[in-house]
């Protein structure tokens, strides 16, 4: 997709966020500036904004000696991504349609991305999560789960940190033996790394590479040996994110891309419009980037994908046609169960609306409840800690405080995701049932 007049402001307002995170002189705030206004001036509109962004950051780098600016935000990122993922991994598995509710919710961890949103916290992240599922999203998630269901290989190009604790509850549902995670192969805005899919646990679930370049997209000319090989030989690509999207609209293979649309020039190249939750489907065909509505699945418009529909002979363990796998650890498309969670209202539909409605979505749970699911809660060694604070720096959720010099931890608010427990630089945290 070539750079159109559009995207120039946006990466103006972009790289002046960037440099001012990076560094608080303002001699090289000017010097980044300039740089910028230069390279835009002499750019080549041919290439993706990717292309620039990454010719950006080379330079930022360069000037500022920081290699990532973003490393403080994605921490608390992926500290936010892995408690919403452990608190709605429940509506998951007790959905009806466990992998439609995991690819929503994969699209709603976009919420996640600071470089749209730069102050994003447990309320909005909570409330985007809560729409994703209400209203659903446009494209055509049948064929999606139709052509994953008869794959013996997925590749999985990710987007940001944060997102990608949400990328996990679908690669759990397509089934981690035959997933490739890719991350980018640098740090790149919050753009998710090697690092970050440690941080989330996905190296743990399904084999993970990074794409052996320094762009924000998928450049597939400047990519590794290892992971052009997987892209080329992978029976389905599954690409997140607007940057994947910018990069590989053209690209001569059919792949499947979830994302946000975020401006008016990808509303114009997608077809959908502005703020749109999309599944997009696009098909080999060369030069086929703007997905077409006969693509997605109607003769005009696109189809809305609904939270949780039940399907006629949509049962446990079949996903595929004929010979075709069955998705979500074999239980199909409609044998979840309709029990209620902390996030649902029984039937894996949705999300409650909003605190003070009825079945709203708790802030916190009171104290003394057990987190949902069974799951334990973060245990603090008062004489291993040392009340440095990283782990009420960390946790997401508020359930951490400091009192007498010593890490508490209110149980009715932990919901046990280990993060506090795997960065304590004491070893003073541990997890208990």
């Amino acid at each position: 997709m070539r750079t159109a007049i559009d995207c120039i402001p946006c990466l103006a307002r972009n790289i002046l966020a960037c440099v001012r995170l990076a560094t608080d002189d303002p001699a090289l705030h000017e010097r980044m500036v300039r740089f910028f206004l230069r390279s835009a001036a002499e750019a080549d509109f041919d290439s993706t904004p990717p292309e620039f962004v990454r010719l950006m950051h080379r330079k930022l780098r360069e000037l500022t000696g920081v290699a990532d600016p973003y490393r403080e935000a994605k921490e608390r990122m992926n500290a936010l991504g892995v408690a919403l993922a452990a608190e709605l991994r429940e509506t998951v598995e007790r959905a009806d349609d466990p992998v439609r509710i995991a690819a929503l919710l994969a699209i709603a961890g976009n919420v996640l991305d600071m470089g749209v949103n730069a102050e994003v916290g447990l309320p909005e992240a909570r409330e985007a999560v809560r729409q994703s599922l209400s209203t659903g999203c446009l494209g055509d998630l049948d064929a999606f789960i139709e052509s994953a269901a008869r794959a013996d290989s997925i590749l999985y190009l990710a987007d940001n940190a944060g997102e990608i604790a949400f990328d996990r509850l679908l690669v759990e549902r397509l089934g981690p033996e035959r997933v490739t995670v890719a991350v980018r192969g640098a740090s790149i805005l919050n753009d998710a790394t090697l690092h970050d899919a440690r941080e989330v646990g996905l190296n743990g679930l399904a084999r993970v590479i990074d794409n052996g370049s320094d762009a924000p997209g998928t450049v597939l000319r400047e990519c590794g040996a290892a992971f052009r090989e997987a892209f080329d030989a992978a029976d389905m690509v599954l690409a997140k994110g607007q940057g994947n999207y910018e990069t590989l609209c053209d690209a001569e293979r059919e792949i499947f891309f979830l994302f946000k649309v975020k401006c008016g020039v990808i509303a114009g190249r997608s077809g959908l419009p502005l703020g749109a939750h999309a599944l997009l489907r696009k098909t080999g065909r060369a030069g086929s980037g703007r997905i077409s509505h006969q693509e997605a699945g109607m003769s005009m418009g696109f189809p809305r994908i609904e939270a949780s529909p039940r399907r006629p002979g949509a049962g446990r363990g079949g996903c595929g046609k004929g010979g075709g796998r069955g998705l979500g650890g074999g239980r199909g498309l409609g044998g979840g169960r309709g029990q209620a969670s902390a996030w649902g209202n029984g039937s894996g539909a949705g999300l409650p609306s909003s605190p003070g409605e009825p079945g709203a979505v708790p802030q916190t749970r009171r104290p003394g409840k057990a987190a949902p699911g069974g799951r334990g809660h973060a245990l603090v060694d008062p004489a291993a800690c040392d009340g440095c604070g990283t782990c009420v720096d960390l946790c997401p959720l508020g359930a951490i405080s400091l009192r007498g010099g010593t890490a508490v931890v209110d149980e009715g608010i932990c919901v046990g995701c280990g993060v506090c427990a795997a960065k304590c630089p004491h070893g003073a945290i541990s997890l208990t049932k």
